[in-house]
């Protein structure tokens, strides 16, 4: 059986943990000492997507310079 949470990574000592819920180790049959494995699916950061804003691209110069890169 598999079991979906969502969890916060924290910082421990040197390292970083997440914390498992105690209804999903139980359900899960997990013991201090488990191997388990983590999926890591990002989530972008609130206002991320506005970080470039106002960032000009000049699509030309970009054209041209793709074209230098390869020998046509």
């Amino acid at each position: 059986m598999a079991s979906d949470f969502e969890g916060e990574l924290r910082k421990w000592g040197n390292s970083y943990a997440v914390r498992v819920p105690k209804d999903v180790v139980e359900s899960e049959g997990l013991r201090e000492g488990a191997r388990v494995r983590l999926l890591v699916l990002r989530r972008p950061r609130p206002g991320a997507w506005g970080a470039l804003r106002g960032w000009k691209l000049d699509p030309q110069a970009m054209k041209d310079e793709l074209r230098e890169e390869h020998d046509w």
